[in-house]
């Protein structure tokens, strides 16, 4: 669990529910949740998944997370003070 605060989680296109239980331990941590919007892929349930389980930072389409994400991180209060 070291360094959580700085730890960023990816949700993108899939079947299944993979990766909800680590992006909300990244949360619990204050880390970073960014997940595909899913309305914008052909299989949805890994994202809807995590978006039933977790507030997102960002949820965006996949070709529009680089430039978000990087603006989120630029502008993002250091973790825990």
């Amino acid at each position: 669990m070291d360094r959580m605060e700085k730890s960023i989680g990816f949700i993108l296109s899939g079947l299944g529910s993979d990766g909800t239980l680590g992006l909300i331990a990244i949360k619990e941590n204050y880390g970073v949740a960014i997940v595909q919007n899913p309305a914008t892929v052909k299989f949805d349930s890994i994202p809807s998944s995590a978006l039933e389980m977790v507030v997102p930072d960002l949820a965006a389409r996949v070709e529009d997370i680089p430039n978000k994400m990087l603006a989120l991180l630029k502008f993002s209060p250091p973790a825990n003070g």
